[in-house]
């Protein structure tokens, strides 16, 4: 298979695909982005500094205080490398055993929001244009938001699930 055809079928980009086959990156290399610029150490000695530099009352214009959205623990821990690349190895094979690869009206995602009614992240320090997450325990009550779409871009109107409340 050619280099355009595996980044068009597959949707990386071709210098991504290009890097593995070169060796620049190794096929085995399973994280994304930069090498971190910091060791722990290092790491752990600005955030000392910030802290006693803040016990002075200098303030850094560049970072804020945010709460960040909540994250069921089971939710983040599902968010790994090995499991979205074994989605993305499953749905290519049920894409090419019912030969959908051509009919993008046929294929649907459906995707769930829960919203965790009584859920209080603490304050964390971020950048200005950072968001970020709070890992929950997952036992407060939940009101979830089912959304469909199909890979040629129709959607469905989203479906709710309440709470269910029990007859006694």
């Amino acid at each position: 298979m050619t280099l355009t055809k595996a980044s068009l079928q597959f949707h990386v980009l071709q210098k991504t695909l290009r890097d593995r086959i070169t060796g620049k990156i190794s096929p085995d290399c399973v994280t994304t982005g930069r090498a971190p610029v910091f060791s722990l150490e290092e790491e752990a000695r600005i955030v000392e500094h910030v802290k006693s530099m803040a016990s002075y009352g200098y303030g850094w214009p560049e970072l804020r205080v945010v709460k960040p959205r909540s994250l069921e623990i089971l939710r983040a821990k599902c968010g790994s490398v090995a499991n979205v690349e074994k989605y993305f190895d499953s749905l290519d094979q049920v894409v090419h055993k019912y030969n959908l690869q051509d009919k993008p009206h046929l294929i649907f995602n459906v995707d769930e929001k829960g919203i965790t009614l009584n859920h209080k992240p603490p304050n964390v320090v971020s950048g200005i244009e950072c968001t970020t997450s709070s890992v929950t325990s997952g036992r407060s009550s939940t009101t979830t938001i089912l959304g469909r779409g199909s890979a040629s871009g129709f959607a469905v109107p989203p479906y709710f699930v309440f709470e269910g409340k029990k007859d006694e």
